[in-house]
């Protein structure tokens, strides 16, 4: 089993300029948030040792909780944007004729909602959330600003996974509390390497 050391060591053979110049208090700062947040550090470690080639600067505290408690199943953008859009996505969901339809509406938004119910709960819920109508009108394949909408929209994506991730384990708190947490001993110089203080308050050279 890990502990807060070993997710110290991780960070600062991953990141090594960038932790390194955080100092020893933000470092255990940053520690202390992760595990308040209810990540054991094996999950912590997990989480830094996925992050890819791209990351090129220290995985934030959200970022890092994020990736320690991301459901293996949890869909891409991507491919939320195709459950929501896509042929076969909720807002193309029809319903089944049987008859003269008299609400076109309300019968479209119940096909909607049960094609809800068969996509991946974290998908349903950002629909929820934004309502059918907002995201019909979003029109993100115009060719001036559909971009720029589809870029809104993943932003939008990452902080509901985020939030839904972190209202998950509020409940959770800080299972073996922060007083013996210590990430930093790996950090601190040896006895041997720290001269006394002389008589004018200064280090010794």
């Amino acid at each position: 089993m890990s502990d807060w050391k070993d997710v110290t060591r991780a960070l600062l053979g991953t990141w090594p300029n960038q932790i390194a110049a955080w100092g020893r208090e933000a470092l255990a700062a940053y520690c202390a948030e992760v595990q308040a947040r209810g990540i054991t550090p094996d999950a912590a470690l997990a989480a830094i040792r996925s992050a890819g080639a791209q990351q090129k600067f220290p995985l934030s505290v959200p970022e890092l909780a994020g990736l320690a408690r991301r459901d293996p199943s949890l869909p891409t953008f991507d491919e939320a944007f195709q459950l929501i859009y896509g042929s076969g996505g909720v807002l193309r969901a029809r319903p089944v004729y049987n008859g003269p339809i008299y609400d076109a509406d309300t019968q479209r938004d119940e096909a909607a909602r049960k094609r809800m119910a068969e996509i991946h709960p974290m998908a349903a819920s950002f629909i929820e959330r934004y309502g059918l109508d907002h995201l019909r009108t979003l029109e993100v394949d115009d060719p001036e600003y559909g971009e720029l909408r589809r870029r809104d929209l993943r932003e939008r994506w990452d902080a509901h996974c985020a939030a839904m991730e972190d209202r998950a384990v509020i409940a959770i708190g800080r299972r073996d509390g922060l007083r013996g947490l210590d990430p930093l001993a790996v950090l601190r110089p040896s006895a041997a390497q720290i001269a006394p203080p002389n008589g004018n308050g200064h280090q010794g050279q």
